[in-house]
């Protein structure tokens, strides 16, 4: 409600009261708190799909890089580069490595923890069990 003094001179000033701005700076207050958390949550949520789509497209790359090989290539990883760095992968099989992902870790090739000859991007560095990160709704 605007409050309407009259002074001396016959002006009148509009103005709001204090009890009136309190009430706005609560409900603005409420409505943050409602709306801040899920918000977070869905930042977070496209993080990780976002991170663990980088992940596949890596591992994708890696394959497409070893299948391009000759069949009497001695050693065809050698050519998709050795453990660490991804950025051999570029622009040939990747149009860009991603560097980092949202959380600062780099995105790494290590040698498969299956035992099977070959790579494979590091996801348990990213994501400790991966692949739960795939079923999320």
């Amino acid at each position: 409600m605007v409050r309407f003094k009259q002074h001396k001179e016959g002006h009148v000033k509009k103005g709001f009261t204090l009890i009136e701005i309190l009430v706005v700076l609560v409900v603005i207050g409420i409505l943050v708190a409602a709306i801040l958390p899920n918000a977070l949550k869905a930042i977070e949520q496209a993080n990780e799909r976002s991170t663990a789509s980088n992940l596949r497209n890596i591992d994708a790359a890696i394959q497409e890089c070893y299948n391009a090989q000759p069949v009497n290539t001695t050693d065809p990883w050698a050519a998709c580069g050795e453990k660490g760095d991804p950025s051999i992968l570029a622009p040939t099989y990747m149009e860009a490595i991603p560097s980092n992902d949202p959380w600062g870790t780099a995105y790494t090739i290590i040698a498969d923890p299956n035992g099977a000859p070959g790579y494979t991007s590091s996801k348990t560095a990213i994501f400790p069990h991966w692949p739960d990160i795939t079923s999320h709704n």
